[in-house]
Order: structure tokens, then sequence, then C-alpha cells
């Protein structure tokens, strides 16, 4: 994994729904929508019901509905734990 870039996962109770490397991504905390770039301060946020914006550069790629949870950031790796996404 490159020092620019985010390993992004997306896991249930079930299975890993979704993982890839990407630039960005918007997540819908309990606070209000909250951007990650690589570098990000390491956090444990409770979501909201909403879409995760996942981006390559400056375009949007691919977006993915969670239905709360928690999302741990850490060394430039995004995991979003929801009980449904």
């Amino acid at each position: 994994m490159s020092a620019n870039r985010l390993h992004f996962a997306a896991i249930t109770p079930d299975r890993t729904v979704l993982e890839q490397e990407i630039d960005f991504v918007v997540l819908r905390t309990r606070e209000g929508d909250m951007g990650i770039l690589p570098g990000h301060e390491p956090c444990c946020v409770e979501l909201a019901e909403g879409i995760a914006k996942l981006y390559q550069g400056q375009k949007q790629t691919d977006s993915l509905a969670v239905m709360g949870g928690f999302a741990l950031v850490q060394d430039n790796r995004v995991t979003v734990l929801s009980a449904i996404a």
C-alpha cells in the first residue's frame, strides 16, 4: 500500500462487503460528514445511516450504503464495521 493512499474495508458479521485502495473517503457520522485523507489522525467514530463515498483522485468511484456501526481510522486504513452495508 502506498503511503499516500488509504486501504478501505467495509465488514459485516457475514462477510467483507468491499475492500479497495482509495485516495479519499467521506463517511456519515453521528456528528455529520467526515472526510478522511491519508495521514489522518487515528480515531474511532460512530456512524449514522448514510452513504460512504469513495474517491480516486477528484472522482467519486464507488459508494456504499451503511446502516450505522463504527469506523476505525488508523495507519492509512479505514475499517467500517456495520451490521448492514
